[in-house]
């Protein structure tokens, strides 16, 4: 469920992980009706149909949206695992985005800030199973070692084989779980957003902020790392920067954060001042797994506390933005 509100016994990034370890268990994990309706046709084609020894684990979400159409031929992406949901127009910098459940929603919502912001294009991707990806993956890379004169590419590869840029993926369970295909990707530069930690209760988009897997983190993701060039980079971050203030920006802080510019300079140095960051300009993880912050007085060791914090005594760290 994505009704976070109901208890942290409704939590849950990690069930694919351990829906992967059984060998006969196909999980799934689809954004969208029509790829839950290819999901279900397959699922009763192979157990029903052939007799095959194979069962369905598959999580949907009852959060409300509108579900758009079928992309022309996704039927076989979607039973391998990965299918190109959305291609952007071909420019110098183009950053390929993965998404899986309704983090993929995020995902395309980060696609257009980039865009708009970064002037950056996106290929989207969904990404219906990491688990399916994987065993594909391990399969061809064991053919590959015992046929080394007869190579195969695995369903990864011949997705992501044609297409440049940095990879970002994003979902709603842990980072080990889009991790599963590092070792497939013919991209070297690969960044994961998870959801590592204890759950949390709280609306939808404070915890996808929390866990720093929605859109802006998506999109922010790119600048922090450098991913593209440079030059573009800097000039998204001036614009944004323009009069003290982002919207963009603000959005990554916690409710009681706030940016500065130093000394009202319209420069990519900026203070941020909020309650759990760190020296490095990143939100402090160890919030998420309860450990307190020896650094902070402002951090609680318990993984329920609230991340609120008064004007006094804030921690305040430098981020490069430029």
């Amino acid at each position: 469920t994505t009704l976070n509100g109901e208890g942290l016994q409704h939590e849950d990034g990690h069930s694919h992980m351990i829906s992967g370890l059984v060998p006969n268990c196909i999980s799934y994990d689809p954004a969208f009706s029509y790829e839950l309706m290819v999901i279900l046709q397959d699922g009763l084609r192979r157990m029903y149909a052939e007799q095959e020894d194979v069962y369905y684990y598959i999580t949907v979400m009852n959060e409300n949206y509108s579900h758009p159409e079928m992309p022309e031929g996704a039927e076989e992406g979607i039973r391998k695992g990965l299918y190109l949901f959305s291609e952007g127009e071909e420019s110098e910098n183009k950053v390929q985005l993965i998404g899986s459940g309704t983090i993929l929603r995020e995902v395309i919502a980060a696609s257009e800030i980039l865009n708009r912001e970064y002037k950056v294009t996106s290929n989207i991707w969904s990404a219906t199973s990491f688990n399916e990806l994987q065993r594909d993956g391990e399969a061809v890379l064991r053919h590959n070692r015992l046929n080394p004169d007869d190579e195969q590419v695995s369903w990864v590869g011949q997705c992501m084989g044609g297409h440049s840029g940095p990879v970002i993926a994003s979902t709603d369970y842990v980072s080990s779980q889009a991790e599963k295909i590092r070792a497939v990707l013919p991209q070297e530069d690969y960044y994961v957003l998870g959801t590592d930690g204890f759950g949390r209760s709280d609306s939808r988009e404070n915890l996808r902020r929390f866990f720093e897997v929605d859109r802006f983190h998506v999109a922010d993701t790119l600048a922090g790392r450098r991913a593209t060039d440079p030059t573009a980079v800097r000039a998204g971050f001036a614009s944004l920067l323009q009069g003290g203030r982002s919207d963009h920006l603000e959005r990554l802080q916690p409710a009681a954060g706030r940016l500065v510019c130093r000394g009202g300079k319209r420069t990519g140095r900026c203070l941020w001042a909020a309650a759990g960051i760190g020296n490095a300009g990143h939100w402090d993880r160890s919030r998420r797994n309860g450990s307190p912050n020896r650094g902070s007085s402002q951090v609680s060791p318990h993984p329920r506390s609230c991340r609120r914090s008064t004007e006094k005594g804030i921690q305040r760290s430098e981020m490069d933005a430029g």
